[in-house]
């Protein structure tokens, strides 16, 4: 019974990160946040999902002083500072601010999960930001990142590029 209980909880939560980032990607109005937006949902996923590979019982030993403790510890900060973070994205978006401040929000989520996802990576443990897409999905995404960078560059910002390559070493 809590198998199924968990997987349960596990599809709604799986529904309520889909929801709120199609919520909260039509706010943003720009293609790069949304990245950064897939970026940070796909890191809460599968932190969601490394998570839910403990078994039941050991995760029923988890109580308020265990999290508690677990958020003041040093590692542990950027991650309670992303969802902070993430959470005020998604009340800008609530509130009838402008989608600019959503952005900027969404930014320091996506600084501190980076920093954050150096912790299990010590631990020889890895969190995917990508942890739906199949390698075709991910390399199109990454094409289409590239080719909005392209667009965005003027012709002096790729003199300034040209410019400040390193030639010849020696």
């Amino acid at each position: 019974m809590v198998g199924r209980d968990l997987s349960e909880w596990r599809a709604r939560s799986v529904d309520d990160f889909n929801r709120e980032e199609r919520q909260l990607a039509a706010f943003l109005g720009d293609e790069d946040s949304r990245d950064t937006l897939r970026w940070i949902l796909g890191l809460l996923q599968s932190l969601l999902g490394l998570t839910l590979a403990f078994p039941a019982d050991f995760m029923a030993q988890v109580d308020e002083a265990l999290v508690a403790k677990l958020g003041a510890h040093e590692e542990f900060k950027p991650y309670v500072r992303a969802l902070i973070a993430l959470m005020g994205a998604a009340e800008t978006r609530k509130s009838g601010e402008g989608p600019e401040r959503a952005r900027e929000l969404l930014d320091v989520a996506s600084e501190e999960l980076s920093k954050f996802r150096a912790t299990p990576r010590r631990a020889g443990g890895s969190l995917t930001p990508f942890p739906n897409e199949t390698l075709e999905e991910r390399r199109r995404g990454l094409h289409e990142s590239v080719d909005r960078l392209r667009r965005s560059l003027s012709d002096e910002d790729w003199r300034v590029l040209a410019q400040a390559r390193m030639h010849d070493l020696r």
